[in-house]
């Protein structure tokens, strides 16, 4: 069992702790005196991860960053028919999947489509990619020249809201989400649908050297919502052995008025805007070592009716 490494977190904050092997556990000190430790997923570096990376493969692992992927899907793995494959399932994405497909690039035995994944009160921030082939993989990633900030899905905000949504039981980021509906536009459904989303795994294509000079084995996300006028601070420190890779951010904004809703972390302002939107983006690596503990902060600046809200979340790749 890997180490239990203490990370504070102060504010009604969920936090997801992701392990190259065994369970890495991440206390949480919430608002409420609540605590963990709540147990991660892996990143690791498996044999399918490698046989992405393969000389000849298909998949475009030099142009990959955050993925989830699953292996051995019978419904995709055909007779080697990839545009019968690909057919069917462009047929089954509609408005009940919940995504909108466009058909990147076709092979022989692949095909790269992008998925418009929704996210919070219908809107959509960056389009993952989904690889498929016949060997029955399927890969949603983010490329590497974009942020892994951009997987947080803040359809689940009431959960994070009500305390509901714990870290260590994360099953919805836009990634799975890419994940499930491509499953379903393949057939899948019910508990045959449930098995494979829970075989599914996670892996950095931009930071994977095998040498392990340069591969991040770790994520934590951290995610915090404002519901009304004020302020809402979290506070967290990480372990200065920690070596840094990452550290993106995504946010958004519901709101029925014209007022802003600022975004901030260790008192620099992030984002400024007002009506909806969906954002991310990335904070430098170097400045964020400099510090022992960080802060980020929601301010709205008026009072605001309904169902409006917002939210800041980061995403920190790590090896510990």
């Amino acid at each position: 069992m890997a180490r239990i490494t203490p990370i504070r977190v102060v504010s009604v904050t969920i936090v997801l702790a992701a392990a190259l092997a065994g369970l890495l556990f991440v206390f949480v000190f919430g608002g409420d005196g609540t605590k963990g430790p709540f147990p991660g997923i892996s990143l690791g570096l498996t044999a399918e991860a490698s046989g992405l990376m393969s000389p000849g493969a298909a998949f475009p692992s030099t142009q990959a960053g955050q993925s989830s992927y699953v292996t051995g899907v019978a419904q995709i793995a055909t007779s080697g028919d990839i545009t019968r494959t690909v057919d069917s399932i462009l047929a089954n994405f509609d408005g009940s999947r919940m995504s909108e497909v466009f058909v990147n690039n076709m092979g022989d035995n692949f095909a790269l489509v992008i998925l418009r994944v929704p996210n919070i009160n219908g809107m959509t921030g960056t389009e993952p990619h989904v690889y498929i082939d016949t060997d029955g993989r399927v890969v949603a990633f983010f490329l590497n020249t974009q942020n892994a900030g951009a997987l947080m899905q803040w359809d689940v905000v009431s959960d994070i809201e009500s305390g509901a949504f714990q870290p260590g039981g994360v099953n919805t980021t836009v990634l799975l989400d890419a994940v499930r509906n491509t499953l379903l536009a393949a057939g899948l459904a019910g508990d045959a649908l449930n098995t494979r989303m829970d075989e599914v795994k996670h892996f950095n294509f931009e930071f994977s050297d095998a040498t392990f000079d340069n591969l991040a084995t770790n994520l934590l996300l951290l995610a915090n919502t404002k519901g009304d006028v004020g302020e809402e601070v979290a506070t967290f420190a990480v372990p200065a052995s920690w070596k840094i890779y990452e550290v993106s951010w995504a946010g958004y904004n519901v709101i029925a008025t014209s007022y802003y809703t600022n975004l901030y972390l260790d008192g620099s302002q992030l984002y400024r805007n007002y009506s909806d939107w969906i954002v991310n983006g990335q904070v430098g690596v170097g400045a964020f070592d400099l510090r022992a503990s960080h802060s980020y902060k929601i301010v709205r600046e008026r009072e605001y009716t309904g169902a409006d809200s917002s939210g800041l979340a980061f995403v920190i790749l790590y090896r510990p």
